[in-house]
């Protein structure tokens, strides 16, 4: 739904006819949009500053450079492709779920504790990994 700009954020429930104040509920500098919700918003780049770090990956400002560094950079099978592309995707669905817990359960995480989500479902699914490949 990212790649396709399909996530009903609030510009997008906007165009559908929907009558919102359009803010980003993280940030709240902001409107929201896919772009600045996921790339822009101040809360999100701290988190993709982290999360880019430990992956030792550039940081993403636009969807368009993860959509090109997904496809180019990340198309092997070895554990740090695998390891790339479970951080990315991990990363995004965390930004996702932080935003709606503000919105419908009213909880607001610090991005440290995203960070520390992040990283800890990424070792989390790597060790799974590696446990099937052994055979447990």
């Amino acid at each position: 739904m990212v790649m396709r700009n399909t996530l009903p954020t609030i510009d997008n429930l906007i165009q559908r006819g929907l009558y919102l104040v359009n803010r980003c509920v993280l940030c709240c500098c902001q409107n929201e949009s896919l772009g600045h919700l996921f790339f822009q918003c101040s809360y999100a780049a701290q988190v993709w500053s982290s999360i880019a770090s430990w992956l030792q990956v550039c940081s993403f400002t636009s969807l368009e450079m993860v959509i090109n560094w997904f496809m180019s950079c990340v198309s092997g099978k070895g554990m740090a492709s695998n390891r790339k592309r479970i951080g990315l995707l991990a990363t995004l669905y965390y930004i996702w779920k932080e935003r709606n817990g503000r919105i419908f359960n009213g909880l607001h995480h610090p991005a440290d504790c995203i960070i520390l989500l992040i990283t800890f479902a990424l070792k989390l699914s790597l060790w799974f990994v590696i446990e099937l490949l052994r055979g447990f």
